[in-house]
């Protein structure tokens, strides 16, 4: 189970990195930096909105910072250190904050589909399972 958690933790770091990229990519085009290339053409609104809203100023810091204790999880859950449930906790928190506080966040979920929601809830459970098994594994002393 502690791999399980593992590898949904790697995949939504890389997730998280991608993502951080892709909107640095896409604010670039919106400075006027270069054109729109192609992939960006078919994403929809919604998304690209999401991603400039995410990748601007103390937002960007604040994402980076949370791939950072992605990163941490991992290297902590690779040594069985306690500090993965803490900087997954930490991670999870700051990913919540960024979302709650996003603006116009209620046009952009009312643009999503319903796969979207369904595969952000599957996520959302996944990564809520994760920290919940190291919650038990480090009150038990197995991350420690």
């Amino acid at each position: 189970m502690l791999t399980l958690a593992g590898i949904i933790i790697f995949l939504y770091a890389v997730s998280s990195i991608l993502g951080l990229w892709l909107a640095s990519q896409v604010t670039k085009v919106l400075e006027g930096d270069g054109p729109m290339p192609e992939v960006f053409a078919e994403t929809p609104r919604h998304h690209l909105e999401l991603m400039v809203n995410y990748a601007m100023g103390s937002r960007a810091l604040a994402w980076r910072v949370s791939i950072g204790a992605l990163v941490t999880t991992l290297v902590a859950l690779a040594f069985s250190s306690a500090l993965a449930f803490w900087a997954l906790g930490f991670a999870l928190a700051i990913d919540c904050l960024l979302f709650m506080t996003c603006r116009d966040i209620k046009p952009i979920l009312s643009q999503t589909t319903q796969t979207e929601r369904l595969v952000d809830a599957a996520q959302c459970l996944a990564l809520l399972a994760s920290l919940t098994l190291f919650l038990i594994m480090t009150l038990n002393g197995r991350l420690g």
